[in-house]
Parts: C-alpha cells; structure tokens; sequence
C-alpha cells in the first residue's frame, strides 16, 4: 500500500511539474501542440486594444465565402423552359455581414467548384443596390420570424447605404486585383486583406458561418 501510494505521489508530482512547464511556456506549448483554431485564439483575450477599432454601424463590413460539401442534386430551368438535373458535390455561400450588428447584408449561393470574381462583385453590389423582400418559402413549418428580414428591405435608411470598410478573407486573395478594380475605385471604401486561417479578424462573418453550421443551441456555444 505505501508503494502504490508513493507511487501515485510521483505521478501526481510529474503531472503538476508538466502543467506548470506548459503554463509558463503557453504560446510555444500551443504553437507545437495544437491546430490552426487554437493558434488563432492566441490572438484574442490578450488585454491589447485592436489596431483598427470600428463601434458604429456601417463602419465596417465582413466579407467570406464558407464551402459546403455535399453530394446533391439541383434542378435549374433552362430559358427553353424545360429542367435539367446537375449533379453537385460542393457548394459556397457567400456572406456580406455587417461588423457592428453581425446583420446579413447580402448573401450569394455559388453552385460551382470555386468562388469567381464575379460572384463577389455581385454579392457586394446586392448588399448596396438591392432591396430585400422576403421569399415564398416551401417548406413546411418554416415561417419568417415577426420583424425579421435583412436590413434593406426593414430598414429605410439601410437600403443604399455603403461603408468605409470592408475586411475581405485572405483565402480570397487571389482575387485582390479584380476586386480593387470593380469595388474599390468605384464605390470609394477601403479593403482590409485578412490573414489566412486568423478567422479572428473577421469574427462577426465567421460566428454567422459557426453558427449554420451547429445543429443545436449547445453547438451555438462553441461560435461565441
């Protein structure tokens, strides 16, 4: 008995010793240790005021695109009027968020293997110049909240309102140049690349995305 408990004894001194080296050397331990979401959380909590700080509304928006993958079918209907079948095995959803209400500005369904330049002009061009109006829905059960709705179809002075900047995903780089041309120099906002895989600085549009994805209000836990 008093081997097994000096025994114990050891082992819990060990772990205490490891937890306290691991403790005192916490970003490199993360860093070696864990994955690309743990990395990123090194970033925020830290005391630090943000370099770029927004606190009003149109001040900032979000801008990423979130693939889905799937097998499935859709059914288009051609201009001669009759339908065909394609067959899908990925999908992108395009999101413009604004940054201080999290609110869904624009958003853009993309059935095909990759995002296209066009495909974001349009989303950003939508979330500008169209006005929301809410869709018949189909499916059974499934109704419109009371007051619920994007901002430019709810929201008079939202419709036609543009922003001062605009946080595009650093995964959509390669698009920087088609991007600069069409939206910046036309609609006058500022472009802020984010890093690759730091979803940290676009936190409102990647908790909107978190938050599709979780099945549960215990999954909705994990996007705050």
């Amino acid at each position: 008995t008093q081997s097994r408990s000096s025994a114990a004894s050891d082992v819990y001194k060990r772990q205490g010793f490891m937890r306290d080296v691991l403790d005192r050397n916490f970003k490199r331990a993360v860093n070696i240790r864990e994955g690309a979401a743990a990395k990123a959380h090194l970033n925020v909590g830290t005391g630090h005021a943000p370099f770029l700080y927004f606190s009003e509304p149109y001040d900032v928006v979000e801008i990423d695109a979130y693939r889905i993958d799937c097998h499935s079918t859709v059914t288009f209907r051609t201009p001669e009027g009759t339908e065909r079948d394609l067959l899908l095995d990925r999908l992108w959803l395009i999101a413009v968020v604004e940054g201080a209400s999290a609110a869904i500005l624009s958003y853009l369904v993309v059935y095909r293997s990759e995002v296209t330049k066009e495909d974001v002009i349009k989303v950003v061009r939508d979330a500008i110049t169209k006005k929301w109006h809410p869709i018949e829905l189909t499916v059974d059960g499934l109704n419109y909240p009371p007051d619920a709705g994007l901002p430019s179809g709810i929201i008079e002075r939202a419709y036609g309102a543009l922003w001062s900047v605009t946080k595009l995903d650093g995964a959509l780089a390669h698009l920087a140049q088609p991007v600069h041309e069409n939206l910046r120099k036309g609609l006058g906002f500022v472009i802020n690349w984010g890093a690759v895989a730091h979803f940290e600085r676009r936190d409102s549009v990647e908790r909107t995305f978190c938050l599709l994805y979780t099945s549960d209000a215990a999954d909705d836990l994990l996007c705050v």
